[in-house]
């Protein structure tokens, strides 16, 4: 039994010797292919498509960053992330003159400014437009040439416009 013995572990080393070696595979499965995983955890070796950090710091987000806080001077209104760059400071007669103002001079005060003040409500003064903002935003709103459509016979207020009221709405402006 010895004497078969040496001979039985040369051939077992002869053959485990004489295997094929195999190459490490990558992230697909693929022997020495160059695909990694990226930052989201897709696997493929086009580095064109890799995840990116977006601008609050998370890996293939869509964020975008600026100024959330409606009182800001600086407010973006399509901004979804917080960036810390507002500017306070901003009263409501202050956004009332540079943002409402011009939005009324434009689209109303044909009927509601000066001596022309069409259901008694002059546009033109801060105070007027504080106390009437939620009945314009309704009257802004609705479908052109429906019932009570302000401005009547003109095109319906943009939607950055109709933004631009609710926020100063929201300000809770005294």
């Amino acid at each position: 039994m010895r004497r078969y013995l040496l001979p039985i572990l040369f051939v077992s080393l002869l053959y485990w010797s004489c295997e094929e070696s195999t190459l490490p595979e990558d992230c697909s499965g693929v022997e020495d292919g160059s695909a990694l995983v990226d930052s989201c955890g897709i696997c493929d070796d086009d580095p064109s498509n890799d995840c990116l950090l977006d601008c609050s710091g998370e890996w293939g987000g869509m964020n975008i960053c600026g100024c959330t806080e409606n009182t800001a001077t600086n407010y973006d209104s399509t901004a979804t992330f917080d960036d810390g760059s507002c500017i306070s400071g901003l009263t409501c007669e202050s956004y009332y003159n540079e943002n409402i103002s011009p939005i009324f001079s434009n689209n109303c005060y044909t009927c509601h400014s000066g001596s022309t003040t069409s259901g008694g409500l002059n546009l033109s003064l801060y105070i007027n437009s504080l106390n009437a903002m939620e009945t314009i935003l309704d009257r802004v709103t609705r479908e052109e040439g429906s019932g009570g459509f302000m401005p009547p016979g003109s095109s319906k207020l943009t939607q950055s416009e109709i933004s631009t009221l609710l926020t100063f709405l929201e300000m809770d402006c005294e």
